[in-house]
């Protein structure tokens, strides 16, 4: 045998011994990755998020899908002061061959995660911080933020917003809204930047929603586009705006349709595109002694002005306004009004609460 041969043989021969000892190795470590996958998964989960999370049983296949039951995250500082986030079971695909693994960084690995029947509670206290603003930055020093990479969903899911500074009546306080029937996804498969697309229903307070876009969190710029259907007017008008002496909305839904950009996390009002369509609207004004009725309007939004017709009926007499402004940071309201006939002597009526003294004679059609 030539020494070429046997030099050839030699290297062979190691070539298969290194490779044994890597798959070794390989097999070992994914003996140990899996069989503490549970463990590293709260502590990672807990090192982002800066609370205490835990978790029932996680079973990994070895082609690298995976369960997990009942994952819980706490409120606060333990599980005493509630949960914030719950879910009963997580299905998912790992990279089995991510240096994610290695690292003791599952989250790194991840290449699809699906939320079945995930259940989140979101709270805002009276003095107007919302629970999720702690989720915005790791908490514990040294915590770097994992970027994601694969594929997220969730499957029914419900939302609970829990709100003690609504400017609703503090007896109704905390106002709580519950949506249900979520079902979303979002992709980060596309660099950076994170596709999302989610939608649920509100109930009688909104009948359903839709969001999707795209957001870079790096660069904190992207887009969004949103459509919003049966929106109860009178509820969050009062929700979100101190009560009038002057008006009172008292029925009405809206339908909203909107896009619009976001750079450096902030809304680009130019950018801005929407209408917004109100029907079944009743509205009472002072001095009026009988409300609106009939209420409709329409407003479309572009750029930094606005488009809006309304119509509505007073005692059966017809109304409606037109206009547009065609700057709202300087605003300029151009408007027309119309009013249809009626009879000059119902005026009194109609405007009794205007002056307290005897209004003169009227008579006839206007």
């Amino acid at each position: 045998m030539s020494r070429t041969r046997v030099h050839r043989l030699v290297f062979v021969a190691c070539a298969i011994t290194l490779g044994l000892i890597l798959v070794g190795y390989a097999i070992q470590r994914f003996r140990e990755i899996t069989g503490n996958l549970d463990r590293l998964l709260v502590q990672q989960l807990e090192t982002q998020l800066g609370r205490p999370v835990r978790s029932g049983r996680v079973i990994v296949t070895r082609s690298g899908n995976f369960t997990i039951r009942n994952l819980q995250i706490a409120e606060g500082p333990s599980f005493e002061n509630g949960i914030f986030f719950q879910a009963d079971r997580i299905e998912g695909k790992l990279n089995l061959f991510s240096p994610g693994l290695l690292r003791n960084e599952p989250i790194r690995a991840l290449e699809s995660i699906t939320f079945h029947d995930p259940r989140m509670v979101v709270i805002r206290q009276k003095t107007g911080r919302w629970n999720l603003q702690d989720f915005v930055r790791p908490r514990k020093p040294g915590a770097k933020p994992v970027r994601f990479s694969g594929v997220a969903a969730i499957k029914s899911g419900t939302l609970i917003v829990r709100d003690y500074a609504a400017r609703l009546s503090p007896r109704t306080l905390p106002a709580e809204n519950r949506l249900t029937s979520i079902e979303g996804m979002v992709d980060g498969r596309n660099g950076s930047a994170l596709d999302f697309k989610i939608g649920g229903r509100g109930g009688k307070r909104l009948g359903s929603f839709l969001f999707s876009g795209r957001y870079d969190p790096l660069g904190r710029d992207g887009t969004v586009a949103a459509q919003v259907r049966s929106v109860d007017a009178p509820y969050w008008l009062d929700y979100f705006s101190h009560p009038s002496r002057m008006a009172d909305l008292r029925a009405g839904q809206v339908n909203l349709d909107a896009k619009a950009s976001l750079r450096n996390g902030k809304l680009v009002p130019s950018s801005l595109e929407g209408m917004a369509v109100a029907t079944g609207g009743v509205l009472a004004l002072q001095p009026l002694e009988a409300p609106l009725r009939s209420i409709r309007a329409r407003i479309q939004s572009q750029g930094r002005g606005l488009r809006f017709t309304a119509s509505a009926t007073l005692e059966n007499i017809p109304l409606t306004l037109t206009g547009r402004i065609p700057n709202l940071d300087q605003p300029d309201l151009r408007a027309q009004a119309a009013i249809g006939a009626f009879n000059v002597g119902r005026l009194p009526h109609l405007l009794a609460g205007l002056h307290p003294r005897q209004w003169p004679g009227l008579t006839g059609p206007v």
